[in-house]
């Protein structure tokens, strides 16, 4: 039984010896924050957010916002080409605009983009696509229950500064949509 032992700790040892000489380099704090701004990244992203909206309506109460941010899914087609989601989905509690109205709460109107992107960007990363709004609202006080589509495109330069040693990155988003 100790010999049995032995040889499994010994494989194992073994082998992850080798998976840890294979593994890459960790990447850095700034470098996985770029990828996140970038809309057509390579990795997924689930960035959460809240917004707070103060002395809102006749009874000065809170607004609040909760939502999927952003969130971006790529999917690799093949060694050329990914086609990268990026998804938006609120959830609202608001107070009432009139006295005597009831608060209401719900989720509100959410989109998808679909953006497909070379899949190597070699510091310029580009993607274009459809947007496409989805009848999410669940309460017609905090969104419209309509469906919607567009056109979308995006753009990411990214250049290091060589007197500074750092990396910005300019991204331009236009997306057109119908129904206004």
């Amino acid at each position: 039984m100790k010999e049995q032992i032995g040889a499994v700790v010994a494989l194992t040892t073994l082998w992850s010896n080798q998976a840890l000489s294979r593994s890459e380099a960790p990447e850095s704090d700034t470098q996985i924050s770029k990828q996140i701004e970038n809309p057509v990244t390579r990795r997924i992203t689930l960035p959460l957010r809240y917004e707070a909206d103060f002395l809102d309506g006749p009874y000065k109460s809170t607004k609040d916002i909760f939502s999927i941010n952003q969130a971006v899914v790529p999917f690799v087609l093949d060694e050329e080409w990914i086609l990268a989601t990026r998804t938006k989905l609120p959830a609202i509690v608001q107070p009432p605009k009139q006295l005597g109205n009831s608060w209401a709460a719900g989720l509100s109107n959410g989109y998808t983009t679909f953006f497909l992107s070379p899949r190597y960007g070699g510091g310029v990363y580009w993607g274009a696509g459809p947007v496409l709004y989805y009848p999410s609202a669940t309460n017609l006080t905090v969104g419209v229950n309509t469906w919607g589509s567009g056109a979308s495109v995006t753009f990411l330069k990214e250049a290091s500064d060589p007197k500074s040693a750092t990396t910005w990155l300019l991204k331009v988003t236009l997306t057109f949509q119908y129904p206004n």
